[in-house]
């Protein structure tokens, strides 16, 4: 099971904790230095103004999934040359033709965002042959019979990471085939002891 710490990002700050916790934020970075730290920039995504300098200066040290809100192809391309690895698009942001053809141009691995605003439009992005999914999906949503077999059937078929705020959404690891989870950086360590791992 794959685990992906979040760094949340707003008004060029990181958001995941309280100013003093800053410093722990840091030491959970050099304990993940091996594999990809989530970046969740909201002031990308509700913005357009995404966090490219912090995003160079991350990517010296670290490896990158940023999730900032891309607009245009070359939103795509300006986080791939400030050092990004994955890239989370989001459909309700991006001009769709852009992401047609993408996989031709960009070999960095490309995911689809997925809330409850949008997991009706899951099955339209099916021909868009991207890398997979990143579902941040709530409760309610999930009891939900008719979306947790759609979802069910579609996390099958498809490479999807699942947001998880806390252990008591562990479970939901089991009920479906994901390939991991994202949870904020500061929770790993408890939910990787609530999976045993």
């Amino acid at each position: 099971m794959e685990y992906i710490p979040i760094i949340k990002i707003n008004n060029r700050k990181i958001v995941n904790c309280y100013n003093d916790e800053i410093k722990n934020i840091k030491n959970l970075l050099i304990k993940y230095q091996d594999i990809p730290i989530y970046i969740l920039d909201y002031d990308g995504i509700k913005k357009n103004k995404p966090n490219l300098c912090l995003l160079q200066k991350l990517s010296k040290k670290y490896k990158l999934w940023i999730d900032q809100g891309p607009r245009s192809l070359g939103d795509i391309v300006d986080s791939i040359i400030a050092g990004t690895e994955n890239i989370t698009v989001r459909l309700n942001l991006i001009e769709y033709d852009d992401l047609i053809n993408i996989k031709e141009i960009i070999e960095n691995k490309i995911y689809i965002n997925v809330e409850e605003t949008n997991v009706n439009e899951l099955s339209s992005s099916n021909n868009l042959n991207l890398d997979g999914y990143t579902m941040f999906l709530n409760e309610k949503l999930l009891s939900n019979f008719k979306i947790i077999e759609y979802i069910k059937n579609f996390v099958k078929k498809n490479s999807s990471y699942i947001y998880i705020k806390n252990k008591s959404e562990l479970d939901l690891l089991n009920k479906y085939d994901f390939k991991g989870f994202l949870s904020d950086i500061e929770k790993i360590e408890e939910l990787k002891i609530g999976l045993g791992i």
